[in-house]
């Protein structure tokens, strides 16, 4: 298949994940406007929250993202190994690891802006304070399994044929860019590399999805939950709080949890391979072609404007 076929079919791509970013994005703002019209400005409830943010994504742009993805042509991966619960425990642990560097360097980057009077901290953080059983289920269930059959099954299943890495690598970077703030790129980027990975070597994105609703469920709801009520303030009182002990108990937990995965993230890398693939994109392509034409150029520019967006907000408050 020729590079430029290669081109229209990563354009397509990145199109439709514009289109969806972008019905998505103008859902969430007339919904909103919506609310607030119904309420009079008064508050409403924090689960209302949710259905404004999730209800445009998942019920209406979700639908129109799957109709437009299954006109890109995909082929079925190379390799399809599976992996035992041993095995899946050892990314896991890899995932706790590269998603604290990524925070750590999403600290830095946010620090550094800081300097010059921009905050870059996501929006989203009214969300996950919600302790609604919709938020948890949204957040630790939903959310998870659409961003893994947008992301590993459906991007993958069409990029591999191009070459296993740029496909990982393709995908993990449009999953941190629609994130849409610096806060979350870093981590979620390099989460993306060892989800996308794991989906490359077994094609199983059960695998993955459970990986990420693990992920999701022990730092959007468990966390909350020992954070929710505690005065920060007042040290002393801390030190009495049972949910400070939680707290600093599951802190050391995942701190364990990492360091064990930076162990398992460096013995694994020499056994880091991908299968020959029959339309492998020449070593000067594998850049140039993924991200240079119009549909990843739309999506590229729409998610900038996110970040922009974003910081913006959470700058104005």
């Amino acid at each position: 298949m020729s590079e430029r076929t290669a081109k229209q079919n990563f354009s397509a791509m990145g199109s439709t994940l514009f289109v969806y970013l972008i019905i998505a994005s103008v859902l969430q703002m007339m919904f909103s406007i919506l609310i607030n019209i119904i309420y009079s400005g008064e508050d409403y409830p924090g689960w209302m929250m949710w259905i404004i943010a999730f209800v445009p994504m998942y019920c209406i742009a979700l639908p129109i993202c799957y109709t437009m993805m299954k006109k890109i042509p995909r082929t079925d991966l190379v390799e399809t190994k599976s992996l035992k619960f041993s095995g899946w425990l050892k990314f896991l642990m890899i995932s706790f690891f590269v998603m604290i560097v990524g925070n750590i360097i999403g600290l830095c980057v946010g620090g550094l802006f800081s300097l010059i009077g921009v905050n870059t901290a996501q929006t989203i953080e009214t969300l996950t304070s919600d302790s609604s059983l919709l938020g948890s289920v949204v957040l630790a269930l939903l959310a998870p399994a659409v961003e893994e059959l947008i992301f590993r099954k459906w991007l993958i299943d069409r990029m591999h044929v191009y070459g296993g890495k740029v496909a990982i690598v393709t995908s993990a970077l449009m999953f941190g860019l629609f994130h849409g703030n610096f806060t979350q790129f870093f981590y979620a980027f390099f989460l993306g590399l060892v989800w996308g990975y794991v989906y490359y070597k077994t094609g199983k994105v059960i695998y993955s999805m459970f990986m990420h609703m693990t992920i999701n469920f022990l730092g959007g709801v468990i966390a909350p939950m020992f954070v929710m009520g505690l005065d920060l303030t007042n040290p002393l009182a801390l030190l009495g709080d049972p949910k400070f002990l939680g707290l600093v108990i599951y802190e050391v937990a995942l701190v364990i949890c990492a360091i064990i995965g930076c162990v398992f993230f460096f013995l694994e890398r020499k056994n880091i391979s991908y299968a020959a693939e029959a339309q492998q994109l020449p070593v000067e392509e594998q850049k140039k072609t993924p991200w240079c034409n119009p549909g990843m150029i739309l999506f590229l520019v729409s998610c900038i404007a996110l970040f922009v967006f974003t910081m913006i907000a959470s700058t104005l408050g």
